[in-house]
């Protein structure tokens, strides 16, 4: 399963850094939002000019898909891997015993393991299934 999850943090930097990039470079400020360096609020969507072939289904699309919404995706993924990684530990601070066999792995660890690795992480990791990294055994 760690395997998994450094997949999904890859793609996150990935995404990160391609938003980032499209942002410090052709601007993609929504009228009312702040623009990323803190200078102020736009009065108007701040968008590069795109090819006259574009049709305005596309244009909406780049509009509503832009470098911040894919910013505010990556964030939420991060937090979710976040909250995975606290149901990996449901008792932090204390050691993971069964208390009847020391040997055995206690059954909230099981149970927390077995949901988050069949449900979770694979569904996280599916957008990126044409990825060279993606594993087919991940998919949902």
């Amino acid at each position: 399963m760690s395997d998994l999850v450094a997949f999904i943090e890859a793609r996150l930097a990935d995404d990160e850094q391609l938003a980032l990039a499209c942002q410090a470079e052709v601007g993609a400020t929504r009228a009312g939002e702040m623009y990323p360096d803190g200078s102020g609020f736009a009065d108007r969507d701040d968008f590069p000019s795109y090819p006259w072939g574009s049709r305005p289904a596309e244009l909406a699309y780049i509009a509503a898909y832009g470098p911040d919404r894919a910013l505010r995706g990556v964030e939420s993924k991060r937090r979710i891997l976040a909250g995975v990684r606290r149901w990996l530990d449901p008792h932090p601070g204390r050691p993971c015993t069964n208390e009847d066999n020391p040997w055995v792995e206690c059954e909230l660890h099981v149970a927390a393991t077995g949901r988050i690795h069949a449900d979770v992480l694979p569904l996280l990791a599916l957008e990126w299934d044409t990825h060279p990294d993606y594993d087919e055994r991940w998919r949902p």
